[in-house]
């Protein structure tokens, strides 16, 4: 894959957002439903950092497929999907950050529904699955050892 050097710098900035966001993120590891339901600003924390990290995940799935000369497409959701097509994910990490794309949609529009399920899910797994796909994502805009 063939990066501008500004889509590489564009790509690294957000990287280290979301890893920043992640280990903010691993104080609430451990939360409970109750405290999740019961503490209105624990939950706005834990919210905010998920939105973030879909948020620049999805930015960088945009950046990554637009130097591949694909269309990506313009729903989140999608353009997390197409990653595996594209080379650019496994198709389970394309998966889990289908979901993450589908939480973050939820958490944004639908703010008064109950989205324990998805927070957990996060907090538990699609975190690590974040991870990974960063650590992936900073060996293709790293030409050298750093």
């Amino acid at each position: 894959m063939d990066l501008t050097f500004a889509q590489r710098h564009a790509i690294r900035i957000r990287i280290d957002v979301a890893r920043q966001e992640l280990a903010d993120l691993q104080r609430f590891r451990e939360l409970t439903r109750q405290q999740y339901r019961s503490d209105r600003d624990r939950r706005r924390i834990v919210e905010r950092i998920i939105e973030t990290v879909a948020d620049v995940v999805v930015d960088i799935a945009k950046i990554l497929g637009s130097a591949t000369g694909h269309p990506m497409p313009a729903a989140c959701r999608e353009t997390m999907r197409s990653l595996a097509g594209v080379g650019l994910a496994s198709e389970e990490q394309a998966e889990a950050l289908t979901i993450l794309a589908e939480l973050r949609k939820t958490l944004t529009y639908r703010y008064l529904d109950d989205n324990w399920q998805g927070v957990r899910w996060f907090l538990v797994q699609g975190s690590q699955t974040v991870v990974q796909w960063l650590n992936r994502c900073h060996k293709l805009v790293t030409p050298y050892p750093e």
